[in-house]
């Protein structure tokens, strides 16, 4: 995907973007922590001049969380959805979990739908950048020991918001942050998430 116009703006480059995706990805192979990714920051953004908004562990924080939460999410989503998974597990249900600051997810705890139930590919997690919800595959031999069942289509209507982005007005489901409402398997998502953690706003001081 080319670099959307409030990237541009942040002063986000195609060099910048490679620099971070190779800085995560040894992260995520060698299993390093957040302070070796913070050393790795300093010198990307000393290499390319770049001025961020936020506090400089605010905002590398925010690029190590994102990123390696999406890329487990991705994965965890690919296990999920092989032909294998799908024949013993075919349905999810949505679990939150501890974000913080709280992400008002609690309204979509428990759902239980089919996997291919359209709901999944604009709610499957992350839905906010502090989002840590997660989602169980369950067998039709839990369903039936638990008497679980198939939950009501959620209702919650569209809301609108500016893509963080593009600046263009956009229709997300309610509750959802604008710019995490594809699925983990939506092309392009990995490097949505990394343009996102460059440019989204966070508090001052």
């Amino acid at each position: 995907m080319a670099l959307p116009p409030n990237a541009i703006k942040a002063g986000v480059t195609e060099k910048l973007v490679r620099d971070f995706q190779h800085a995560l990805q040894d992260c995520l192979e060698n299993g390093e922590t957040f302070r070796t990714f913070l050393k790795s920051f300093d010198t990307i953004v000393k290499k390319h001049d770049w001025t961020y908004q936020g506090e400089t562990e605010a905002r590398a924080e925010l690029i190590y969380n994102l990123n390696t939460f999406a890329f487990y999410d991705q994965r965890r989503h690919k296990q999920m959805t092989e032909s294998m998974a799908l024949e013993l597990y075919p349905f999810w249900r949505y679990r939150c979990g501890p974000c913080i600051p709280p992400c008002n997810h609690d309204q979509w705890e428990g759902i239980l739908l089919p996997t291919a139930h359209p709901w999944w590919s604009s709610h499957f997690p992350a839905n906010n950048r502090y989002c840590h919800c997660h989602v169980e595959v369950i067998s039709i031999g839990k369903m039936e020991r638990e008497k679980l069942t198939v939950s009501p289509v959620p209702g919650e209507g569209l809301q609108t918001a500016t893509d963080p982005l593009t600046g263009e007005v956009i229709r997300v489901p309610a509750g959802v942050e604008a710019g995490f409402e594809d699925s983990p398997a939506h092309p392009g998502k990995l490097k949505r998430i990394l343009l996102l953690s460059l440019v989204l706003p966070l508090p001052a001081g």
